[in-house]
Parts: C-alpha cells; sequence; structure tokens
C-alpha cells in the first residue's frame, strides 16, 4: 500500500465474453478468455506509458532568502567563477566506450569498439524501437558529475537531469537482457569447481519444474544429495559481477515463489531478468570514472521504458531552468 498509484479500468466488451454467475451478489465476473484479456490490457498500458513522459519534476519550497550584505558581493562572486573555471578546466576529455562489467571488485577491463557492444554488463547500444522514451540531451560533456557515488547530474536543454545511477544502469541491462534472450540462450560461464546450495524439497521442485527457464537464462543445475544441488554454469553477466552464486539463487527462489497471473510465462520471465539486472548493476555508492558514466549516459537513447528500472523507480528526476530562475529569484 502505498507504493503504485491507483487505477480504474472502464472495459467494453461482448456481454457473451463475461460470465456474471460466478458469486452470488455479483461482486464478481469471469473472463472466458482471462489469458487474452489479460494479455490486451498489458500491452495498451504499456504502451500508453512508453509515449509518455514520466521523469517527476523536481518541486522546490523554500523560504525567503534573507537580503544579501553588498560589502563584499562583488568579490564573492568573482571567486565562485574562478572556482567553477577551475573544477571544469581540471575534468579530462571523456572517453568512450568503457566497460561497466567489471566495476564490482576490479578495475575497468578496458575499451569496447563503439559499434560493438562487448560484455552484458557494458551498456550497450540498443536499436530504436516504437515508443520507446527519448533521454534528456546533454549539452555539455563537462557539465556531468557524479554526487555521493549514487547520483549523476547533467545539464539538460531545458534545466538539470539528476539520474539515480543503479536505476539507469538497471533499466539498461534488463533491455539487454530482454533482447539477447529474444535470439537464444543468455552467454553462460562453467564454473571450475561447482558450487552446491542447500535447498527445500518444496524449493528444489520449483527448480525441476523451471529447468527450461534456467537453461535459457544460462543456468545449468544438477542433484547434489537429498537437500543440495549443484551449480555448474551460471550466467556470464553475473559472473563478471562477481555477484555470489548463493545469493543470486536465493533471489531467484524467492522469484519462483510468488504466483504469476495463470499461464503468464512472460511476466514470471521478466521478475527473474528484473533480478539478474537489480543485482549485475552499479550500486549506489560505487564511484564511477568519466569514461564510465559516459557509457551510461549514452545507454539511455533507444530504451523503450527511460522513465523507471524494472521495479517501478524512477531513473531520473528533472529540475527546469524556469525553476531554477524562481528558487534564485531571477524572475
Amino acid at each position: 500500500a502505498g507504493r503504485w498509484p491507483v487505477g480504474f479500468l472502464f472495459l467494453e466488451m461482448d456481454p457473451s465474453e463475461v460470465d456474471v454467475n460466478v458469486h452470488p451478489a455479483k461482486l464478481e465476473v469471469r473472463f472466458h478468455r482471462g489469458q487474452r484479456v489479460h494479455a490486451q490490457l498489458l500491452g495498451g498500458l504499456r504502451e500508453a506509458l512508453n509515449r509518455a513522459e514520466l521523469a517527476p519534476t523536481v518541486q522546490i519550497n523554500t523560504e525567503p532568502a534573507p537580503e544579501a550584505a553588498e560589502d563584499d558581493d562583488d568579490d564573492r562572486s568573482r571567486s565562485l567563477k574562478q572556482a567553477m573555471a577551475d573544477f571544469f578546466k581540471s575534468r579530462p576529455p571523456p572517453q568512450r566506450g568503457l566497460d561497466l562489467s567489471a566495476r564490482r571488485g576490479s578495475a575497468p577491463a578496458g575499451h569496447a569498439p563503439p559499434n560493438q557492444p562487448a560484455a552484458m554488463g557494458t551498456p550497450s547500444a540498443v536499436a530504436d524501437a516504437p515508443g520507446h522514451v527519448e533521454a534528456p540531451s546533454v549539452e555539455r560533456r563537462t557539465d556531468v558529475l557524479q554526487v555521493h557515488d549514487t547520483y549523476i547530474v547533467t545539464a539538460t536543454e531545458d534545466g538539470l537531469a539528476i539520474i539515480d545511477q543503479h536505476a539507469l544502469h538497471e533499466r539498461v541491462l534488463y533491455q539487454e537482457l530482454s533482447d539477447r534472450l529474444d535470439e537464444g540462450p543468455l552467454m553462460a560461464q562453467r564454473m571450475l569447481i561447482p558450487e552446491t546450495f542447500e535447498v527445500t524439497a518444496a524449493e528444489k521442485a520449483a527448480l525441476e519444474q523451471s529447468a527450461e527457464l534456467l537453461e535459457r537464462l544460462g543456468i545449468e543445475l544438477t542433484e547434489f544429495g537429498p537437500q543440495s544441488v549443484a551449480v555448474h554454469k551460471f550466467p556470464s553477466l553475473l559472473a563478471e559481477r562477481k555477484v555470489p552464486v548463493r545469493e543470486f539463487l536465493r533471489d531467484l527462489l524467492d522469484v519462483l515463489a510468488k504466483p504469476a497471473p495463470a499461464g503468464d510465462a512472460q511476466a514470471l520471465l521478466g521478475r527473474v531478468l528484473a533480478t539478474m539486472a537489480c543485482k549485475a548493476a552499479v550500486k549506489a555508492g560505487d564511484p564511477l570514472t568519466d569514461q564510465e558514466i559516459d557509457a551510461l549516459l549514452a545507454r539511455r537513447d533507444g530504451l523503450r521504458n527511460l522513465a523507471t528500472c524494472p521495479h517501478g523507480r524512477p531513473t531520473t528526476l528533472t529540475l527546469t531552468r524556469a525553476e531554477l530562475q524562481k528558487q534564485f529569484k531571477r524572475t
């Protein structure tokens, strides 16, 4: 409660497609082809949301500023301008294509060719899709800053954009994983020494029922005694990002335990991919180099749902030029 907005849908359809006798007080009805109705509603909502500009705008309410002293106003102004000039002059020129896959626990691995995405951990270029949301355009690369190793602040045509680096990278990886799965199973890394993982009987049954899904994800498991399994292959994306095997499998089991709409395998797959993207994405508190920030921002264009991460959190907050001028009393 309180996490998601509430909406009401009014459907017009053939009465013969609805069974109104499933509840004695007529409080519920049943669709004869419920899965088809669900799929059409979901597709329509996604299309409508993808066309909308959903990045929230920052609203600032402040106390009236006290009158400024005029004695040293010019000196302070000159000092501020000089400090800003020194700061931006000291930033090195950006380099494109740095691989983000090795951020966790190791230095960046190197540069990838601009038109040839390397490991899945690198936010790779994505082909334009109908209904995709355009990212706010960046005016000058030197205006990009990382704040508290968590947020990326950049200038736009009409103000500022404040980006959650984890949420944006998570959205990038989610789309890359989805697109890669359309072509076939994900790349996997065979483990030199299989890692064992204790499970309950119910969890083992859930893994066995999801064998086909696990194979598509690049996960190979075998039974290892009555209460454990052995992991022989693990998704390359997670292995490169040093994601612990047991930690991911525990989260995967939590996802598999949550019921999905009847027969909606796509919804289950979406939740699994969201978990993978979350585990592999850069985290709040991870310092990023200029090259890594540049590579991440370059992947925004072409995203089909830029506004939020796969779990619904916003990727970007915007502060307009008009709001800035208002707060500094320039209007």
